[in-house]
This record gives C-alpha cells, structure tokens and sequence, in this order.
C-alpha cells in the first residue's frame, strides 16, 4: 500500500502546482 501513498502524495503536488 506504500505505492498507493507516494502515488497520492505525487498526484497532490502536480495538483497544487498546476494551480
């Protein structure tokens, strides 16, 4: 499930910097 976090935690941040 570790995958998942760090997938989550890198989808996050291209969020916030897109915006």
């Amino acid at each position: 499930m570790e995958h998942f976090t760090v997938w989550v935690e890198a989808i996050t941040r291209e969020l916030e910097k897109a915006d």
